[in-house]
């Protein structure tokens, strides 16, 4: 089944998954390298880039972005070989790689600076890559935070709203998900 951007569902992707997933060229079916970060704009909450890893024995990287997808495949994202490109082909996502601006991974918290714990996923829209949720870890504590609870994302933490309902994991409510 394929995760087609085109698609009138919305479909949320792990972004997670996505890491080390192969990026295939739709015309040759070759494999042109492996996704090795997602990057995100923290002010619009939108993924707008994959980190390519060639194949390569050099660790050369070029970088592909989102609108550039033709769809997601369960182990595979489909885009032409001709939309990788430098990262300096893109000034707008240089300037947030530079910045060292991150969300997966992250330290989270309130406005308040409670501790929310870390970042575990992002689950975004395949159609347009904006953020929805944001799933974070502390211990055995997990919780999800829909992206418009996010006050902002900072090089150094993704702060939330202080005044939100607890709500863990298992009371959530499940999407349709793709794992890619």
């Amino acid at each position: 089944m394929a995760y087609n951007k085109n698609r009138e569902a919305l479909i949320l992707i792990a972004a997670s998954k996505l890491t080390n997933v192969p990026v295939v060229d739709p015309e040759s079916h070759s494999r042109l390298g492996v996704i090795s970060q997602c990057i995100y704009d923290p002010e619009r909450g939108v993924l707008v880039a994959f980190d390519v890893k060639l194949n390569s024995l050099l660790p050369l990287h070029q970088f592909l972005a989102f609108q550039d997808v033709q769809s997601f495949e369960h182990h595979a994202v489909i885009a032409d070989e001709e939309t990788l490109i430098t990262l300096a082909e893109l000034p707008r996502v240089q300037k947030i790689v530079q910045s060292k601006c991150s969300v997966m991974g992250q330290k989270a918290e309130t406005s308040t600076k409670k501790s929310l714990g870390r970042v575990s996923e992002v689950m975004i829209d395949n159609m347009s890559g904006q953020i929805i949720q944001l799933h974070t870890q502390l211990l055995l504590s997990k919780r999800i935070f829909r992206f418009d609870d996010v006050v902002k994302i900072t090089s150094r933490a993704v702060i939330i709203r202080n005044d939100l309902p607890l709500i863990k994991e298992q009371d959530a409510i499940p999407a349709e998900v793709s794992t890619a």
